[in-house]
């Protein structure tokens, strides 16, 4: 009898534990960084969600030299990917895209990388005039690596969401 619970609470461990430790992503890292250190070649992710009047939008630079991908978790006509880009042109693209948003004032640069540090890829995104959101930030962008995919949740943040729906609550 003992030893059949003994078994049971084994095999239950197994079958719980061991596929919540395998599916732990592994963590990313997010630094400021300048234009300068933007070397490489790049897929160019520029996502413009039909939401938010034009600036709900993000640009992705990700990095061709690596076996990672980061993707928009998004649909597919929400974004687009222009590949093998020089650093530069990818930079000044993004720049360009971004700045047709309303009232746009300025980017922010992060890199992204792994736990080990290896570049995975930039994010440049938009800030905008503080009068009119209240915050020059207006994104909430969550990322997840999951395998050999980074995944994107891009949604604005729940203060201008309820300004632009004219909600409070």
């Amino acid at each position: 009898m003992v030893r059949t619970i003994a078994l049971s609470l084994m095999l239950a461990v197994m079958i719980f534990l061991i596929p919540t430790a395998q599916a732990v992503d592994a963590p990313l890292k997010f630094a400021e960084a300048q234009p300068a250190e933007i070397k490489g070649t790049f897929s160019l992710i520029l996502f413009d969600s039909a939401w938010g009047g034009g600036i709900q939008r993000i640009a992705i630079l990700d990095a061709e030299q690596d076996d990672v991908i980061i993707e928009p978790y998004v649909p597919v006509d929400e974004y687009r990917i222009i590949r093998h880009l020089p650093a530069a042109d990818a930079y000044r693209q993004a720049l360009a895209f971004l700045s047709l948003a309303p009232d746009f004032w300025s980017s922010q640069l992060t890199r992204i990388s792994d736990a080990r540090g290896t570049l995975l890829g930039y994010e440049v995104r938009p800030l905008f005039f503080r009068l009119t959101y209240g915050k020059p930030d207006v994104l909430d962008v969550n990322y997840r690596l999951k395998g050999n995919t980074i995944y994107m949740h891009i949604r604005l943040i729940d203060e201008v969401d309820r300004r632009i729906r004219g909600v409070d609550y």
